[in-house]
């Protein structure tokens, strides 16, 4: 008695579904372990624009490719900015 049966159960939650804008070939391409990626973080608070000129000069002198720019890109943001 009280027992739900397999039918019964309450559906799992989805995963809030996140719009991918990266063609194939980016989704594709693999971060070396070896790669040193930037470590700023942009939580809504500083210069927007600061914030990109600091992520791509990392990305220049690390050797990062115009594919590694867009995977490690959306890596910086934290707070609200990922949402």
């Amino acid at each position: 008695m009280g027992e739900r049966t397999t039918d019964e159960r309450t559906p799992p939650i989805p995963i809030r579904a996140r719009p991918m804008p990266f063609s194939q070939a980016i989704r594709d391409t693999v971060i070396p372990a070896s790669f040193m990626g930037p470590k700023i973080t942009f939580t809504g608070v500083e210069d927007p624009e600061a914030h990109i000129t600091a992520f791509h000069t990392q990305m220049m002198i690390s050797g990062g490719t115009d594919a590694m720019h867009c995977k490690l890109f959306m890596g910086t943001f934290s707070s609200t900015t990922l949402d």
